[in-house]
């Protein structure tokens, strides 16, 4: 069973901000320096600067405190799309989301190497009952976003 490709994501919606994320939950992480639930993001936004959308797969930690924690290093490879555009439109991010996904879930179907840790994913109903109950978005450093 293909997590990404065979499980339907939690989506958390930030119009503020002009993101979309579907967020799937992989596995509980006792190993850590501060334990929680391993999360796989695909976060879409728009970029205003460079004028297009966006999209970029990572992991997430989402501590027993209830803090996200990604990691970000200068030369990581990870799993992501853009596409030019010549201004922000709701309606055209949201396109540019379902796009994504359906891209997304075929790579990760004919095998393209994701970057992101998806081992040991629990059958799909534990998964349901080990995550949280879905809440808005976190945002802030804490996070991953700056």
């Amino acid at each position: 069973m293909s997590l990404i490709a065979d499980r339907e994501p939690k989506l958390f919606v930030n119009d503020a901000d002009r993101r979309l994320t579907y967020q799937w939950t992989v596995r509980r992480v006792e190993e850590a320096r501060t334990p929680g639930t391993l999360l796989v993001n695909l976060t879409i936004r728009h970029f205003g600067s460079s004028k297009e959308y966006y999209a970029e797969l990572r992991n997430e930690t989402e501590t027993d405190h209830g803090i996200g924690i990604t990691k970000y290093g200068m030369n990581d490879p990870v799993w992501h799309r853009r596409e030019p555009v010549a201004r922000y439109s709701r309606k055209g991010l949201r396109a540019f989301a379902e796009q994504t996904l359906a891209a997304l879930r075929q790579a990760d179907t004919t095998g393209e190497p994701l970057y992101v840790d998806l081992a040991d994913t629990p059958p799909a109903d534990a998964a349901s009952e080990a995550s949280p109950p879905a809440t808005a978005p976190v945002t802030g450093v804490a996070h991953g976003d700056q």
